[in-house]
């Protein structure tokens, strides 16, 4: 595992951990009363869940099409 190849992150770190926190948001969503509060708080868990998941996805899609810019054309035309 190197910077350069940070799949141990992209598949444990952010997918994994993705899918699993959605999974608990579901289950707390159907265990729980039907409380409005508690809804929302579990949607909340959810969007979290599948925010990470995504990280875990478009993280390297980002750093590879960064690294590519600045390699072409310097760092400054590329954050500008």
């Amino acid at each position: 595992m190197t910077a350069t190849s940070p799949w141990i992150y992209n598949q444990v770190g952010a997918n994994l951990t993705g899918v699993l926190v959605v999974l608990l948001g579901l289950g707390l969503w159907r265990a729980l009363s039907p409380d409005v509060i508690g809804r929302i708080g579990v949607a909340v868990l959810i969007a979290e869940g599948t925010s990470t998941f995504f990280d875990g996805i478009f993280h390297s899609i980002a750093k590879e099409s960064m690294r590519r810019a600045t390699t072409s054309r310097g760092t400054h035309a590329a954050l500008s």
